[in-house]
């Protein structure tokens, strides 16, 4: 073991070495100097240190015969004698490694030299101490005289007090831990945790893993300075990051704790051996590049049971007895409810409070303003809450405003996210490097599953994984595996969800530039295109059953990805290659429904217009059959949309296309589309006779064919057709007959719009009581799959229910919702509803008058479809 000597002046008092430049910190070098004083230390002031040619032997001298060393830094770096490699500032520094430090930094610092630039980021990487920026000598004096108080009372001897009295070598003397650069916004429940888990005894190792640059240093040095003072030898910060070498992590424990190679004994069991006895917690920060060196970790609490290690890495160590703690990202602000909630409120959002911190560093007087707010919102949440994307971002505020960001971010973000302070790692300063130096780490399968994964937008199942970005002998899932527990893919929803991955947005950025590099990228977004379409085709069946509820969620909880593989099938445009048409044709076929049912319709016809009903007559009679007849279900599912979205005249020509097209469909659920399209187009106009036959058509068809969907679908509409002509008893026995079908083929979303159907046909019967129940059956229905076309429908006829019962005021309330809803899916009333609709509003006015009519729609626009709903079906009071 190494022996350590406690050096005392003749008055018992400690010696106190200060090293910093001469011509430029003198004013520095006196408050120090009365700080050291002050506590009744000597101060050792090599006033030549720094000048030009210094005498090496007498500052090596004055160095090694002081208890404490001091750094105070500026812009200069000093000079280099003659002989010597590096300055006397510099060569200071080395000569003290091992003693209690302090090292302080002055700011601003604008023409820092590079040298000096180099020591500083060394300091911060290899010493375990206290590092603080100050503004001027009075803040500087204050500081040094805090610290030098508190490294007393932690670390030296008291003249006197034999009851502390222990052989230096049998005490680790440790430095102090370095301090956060700024305040810790947002991570009180992860530091709380990790404090915690270190006061429970039978937990030895914790290690914080997370993705580059979310903050697992911060919240380690937080927690470790909170738990610290539960150990009798303190806290011991080791930085691992420039040591790639796994051999080299006992060297650097070593140098931390004061521990050095000697003669033959290996140098891991010196340190194993000197912390035998020690109760102390070490804090390993970036140990995710010497995974391999875990069995130490492991061997060394084994030997000191008194040791706690806190680690920080992007994965797991993996050894016995390791709780892990996920560091994820910062809260960000609400996308949707930014703008919702006030400026004090925003302030609080730990991502938006670290943006506004790190900004006035860069540009003093920053504030959040009702201007800048929304920007400074969408920063935050473009950069998934990743605290050194944020601060990196902020550091871009002396030269762009918020909103130059965005436009920024949506173009590239990692371009944006340069340049940080030359105090931290290289890899830290920017995200790029951040991301590239976990990227390093990975074998060859992994980076390719990783980079291949760029292509997934909002994330994706292991299922999806394996379908896009396996090949040969790729074991897709031990790879995602390994790139959770790296922190490059990170998991989403609860434990009793299914599994979902995704990558944060700068992650997949760099993911996508590797692909691009690789030459991959057009073959993984082939095949992520084709594997969408085909999950866009097993939803579209899924969305007709009883399981109805689940695909439309699996399908909103894809549309990213669905917008993806869209995308890809349009690009090209007229001349896109055959295979991209294709796989437009297919998911235009298969998502049309969704579309409706999901009331996005003017999303739908958007991609709809893009991908199948541009008017080209000629070029549809050359496709080959197969592409023929999917382009003819497409064109036939925009046909519906555009009924919804009451274009008669568009929707008809449409559906005349589809059928045109639909020559040698085995298929016939394109024909059977054009045909509704077209009925339900007659019958909004009043042709009875006309929609009567294309309906009865439907149902002669679905009936021959065994098609239990679509015969339910002829008998609902049929049923409309005979309540429009007024026959009201056919129109409640066919409508029964749809409900008992849907009901036998699990059709949940059928069911609810036949019930609503019933629900008419008994107003108009005058029996409200059975309408109710129909009406409560179908608005139970609507709320767990939460279509929004068919909630328009139901208030609407709920409206009409309570303008019959004479409840005017509820049946405006229920209006102003119901027109509120339609406004959002884009669906106005067209044709005889929109003319009964009309009469009901004049009749309402008439009975109310304009103010309380004008009071109850607006209340009701306020109101949420579902609410409305129930509030309608309220018994009067």
């Amino acid at each position: 073991m190494t022996t350590t000597q406690i050096i005392r002046t003749p008055d018992q008092r400690l010696r106190v070495f200060v090293s910093s430049t001469l011509d430029e910190l003198a004013p520095e070098r006196a408050a120090a100097r009365h700080a050291i004083t002050q506590l009744r230390l000597i101060p050792v002031m090599f006033e030549a240190g720094a000048r030009p040619y210094p005498p090496r032997e007498l500052y090596t001298s004055y160095v090694s015969q002081s208890d404490i060393f001091i750094g105070i830094y500026w812009q200069r770096y000093g000079w280099i004698g003659p002989g010597q490699e590096i300055s006397g500032l510099e060569d200071e520094y080395v000569l003290a490694r091992g003693k209690p430090a302090l090292f302080y930094v002055k700011q601003p610092a604008p023409a820092l030299e590079p040298g000096l630039a180099a020591l500083l980021e060394r300091i911060r990487n290899e010493a375990s101490a206290s590092y603080k920026r100050f503004a001027n000598a009075d803040e500087l004096r204050d500081q040094v005289s805090e610290d030098l108080a508190t490294l007393l009372t932690d670390r030296f001897v008291v003249a006197g007090d034999d009851s502390r009295s222990r052989d230096a070598e049998q005490r680790v003397v440790a430095g102090s831990l370095p301090q956060p650069r700024g305040a810790v916004f947002g991570r009180d429940a992860e530091i709380a945790e990790v404090v915690e888990q270190l006061g429970r005894p039978e937990v030895r190792l914790v290690t914080l893993t997370g993705p580059g640059g979310v903050g697992k240093t911060t919240v380690a040095l937080a927690a470790a300075a909170r738990g610290a003072e539960g150990f009798a030898d303190g806290a011991v910060f080791v930085s691992l990051a420039t040591t790639m070498d796994p051999t080299r992590v006992a060297a650097a424990v070593g140098e931390a704790i004061g521990v050095s190679e000697r003669g033959q004994e290996p140098l891991d069991r010196r340190v194993i051996d000197h912390l035998r006895d020690r109760e102390l917690l070490l804090v390993l920060d970036n140990v995710e590049q010497l995974v391999e060196a875990a069995p130490l970790a492991s061997e060394t609490l084994d030997a000191a049971p008194r040791l706690k290690i806190l680690a920080t890495s992007r994965e797991a160590l993996r050894v016995r007895g390791e709780h892990v703690v996920m560091v994820g990202p910062l809260a960000t602000p609400s996308r949707n409810r930014a703008r919702q909630v006030g400026l004090e409120e925003l302030r609080r959002v730990p991502t938006v409070a670290l943006f506004v911190e790190r900004a006035r560093a860069a540009l003093p007087g920053f504030e959040l303003t009702r201007e800048n707010r929304d920007a400074v919102s969408e920063i935050c949440w473009r950069l998934d809450g990743i605290p050194l994307a944020i601060e990196l971002a902020a550091a871009r505020s002396n030269l762009l405003t918020p909103q130059d960001m965005v436009e920024r971010l949506e173009r590239n973000p990692l371009l944006l996210l340069t340049r940080g302070p030359r105090d931290l790692p290289e890899r830290q300063r920017t995200l790029r490097a951040a991301i590239e130096w976990s990227h390093v780490l990975l074998s060859g399968e992994d980076a390719q599953v990783f980079r291949r994964l760029g292509v997934f937008v909002g994330g994706f199942t292991l299922t999806a994984a394996e379908a896009v970005c396996g090949s040969g002998a790729v074991d897709v899932m031990e790879a995602v595996e390994s790139l959770l527990e790296k922190s490059l893919v990170i998991r989403t929803g609860g434990a009793g969800q299914q599994a979902r991955m995704r990558m944060l947005d700068t992650i997949r950025e760099f993911a996508l530039e590797r692909l691009a590099e690789s030459g991959e990228m057009e073959a993984t977004a082939r095949l992520h295109a084709d594997y969408f379409a085909g999950f866009a085709q097993a939803a579209s069946r899924g969305l007709t059953g009883r399981d109805m509820a689940r695909w439309l969620e699996r399908m909103r909880g894809e549309r990213d990805n669905l917008w993806a593989a869209l995308t890809w099938s349009v690009e090209g445009g007229a001349e896109r290659p055959l295979e991209r048409e294709r796989t437009g044709y297919r998911l235009a076929a298969a998502m049309w429904f969704f579309w409706f049912a999901d009331g996005t319709l003017g999303e739908g016809r958007r991609w709809l217009d893009r991908l199948v009903t541009g008017d080209d007559t000629e070029a549809e009679a050359r496709l080959a059959a197969d592409q023929r007849v999917l382009r003819a279900r497409a064109v036939a599912g925009a046909s519906w949309l555009a009924y919804v979205q009451s274009r008669l005249d568009e929707a008809n020509a449409l559906a005349e296309r589809s059928l045109r097209m639909a020559a040698g469909d085995e298929n016939p659920y394109g024909e059977l589309t054009a045909w509704t399209t077209l009925a339900a187009a007659a019958l909004a106009r009043d042709q009875f006779d006309r929609a009567t036959e294309l309906f009865e058509k439907s149902l002669a068809f679905a009936r021959s064919a065994d098609l239990g969907w679509w015969t339910a679908v002829s008998l609902h509409n049929l049923a409309f057709v005979a309540f429009r002509r007024g026959d009201l008893d056919t129109a409640e026995r066919t409508a029964r007959e749809a409900i008992a079908l849907r009901r036998e083929i699990a059709d949940v979303y059928g069911l609810a719009s036949s019930l609503i159907n019933l629900g008419a046909i008994a107003v108009a019967k005058g029996d409200t009581a059975g309408a109710r129940v129909a009406y409560q059956e179908s608005r139970e229905l609507l709320q767990r799959f939460g279509t929004l076309y068919l909630k328009a429908e139901l208030l609407q006829d709920l409206a009409e229910m309570l303008t019959a019962l004479e409840r005017s005021e509820a049946a405006v309330r229920t209006l102003g919702s119901a027109e509120t809803l339609r406004v959002a899916i884009g669906s106005p009333l067209a044709g005889w509803r929109r003319a009964t609709h009309e009469r009901m509003l004049v009749d309402l006015r008439e009975r109310l008058g304009e103010e309380a009519f004008r009071s109850a729609w607006s209340a009701g626009a306020r109101i949420p479809a579902d609410d409305a709903a129930s509030e309608a079906l309220l018994p009067a009071e």
